[in-house]
């Protein structure tokens, strides 16, 4: 979505301004060939912006983390499977995926900082997941 981001120099304090999507967040069962293409540009776009910058988007995000982790306890108790991506929403009214949250993980830390580790394992379970439930790889090879 197109972005503003509005800033307090003094406090260092910030708002990110986006316009309001309605819509539903990407899951593998409302996959389908046009959301599939999709993704796959946007997966497209990480890859250059890891290769490049040496940062990755975050699919996935804690709700989406926390939502899998629920569903993980009920498909054991009803087994049903769903995962959704918590960053991405399609758009309602004209069906197209959007980046609804603009959290990175950063590789440009020293290999053995904190936030380095917290990235690489983010970055991890975020390529595990999109590689499992929906087929792609969020790096190249």
């Amino acid at each position: 979505l197109p972005t503003k981001i509005m800033g307090n120099a003094e406090t260092g304090d910030y708002c990110i301004v986006q316009k309001a999507v309605k819509g539903k967040s990407v899951s593998n069962k409302n996959l389908n060939p046009a959301i599939l293409e999709q993704l796959e540009k946007i997966t497209e776009l990480n890859q250059k912006l890891f290769t490049e910058k040496k940062l990755a988007l975050d699919f996935v995000g804690m709700p989406g983390f926390i939502s899998w982790i629920q569903k993980q306890f009920s498909k054991l108790i009803m087994r049903k499977s769903v995962f959704e991506v918590s960053n991405l929403l399609i758009d309602e009214k004209d069906g197209r995926v959007y980046i609804i949250d603009y959290d990175l993980f950063n590789f440009k830390e020293s290999f053995f900082s904190k936030k380095r580790f917290i990235s690489s394992f983010g970055f991890f379970v975020n390529r595990l997941m999109m590689k499992h439930y929906f087929g792609v790889d969020i790096k190249k090879k």
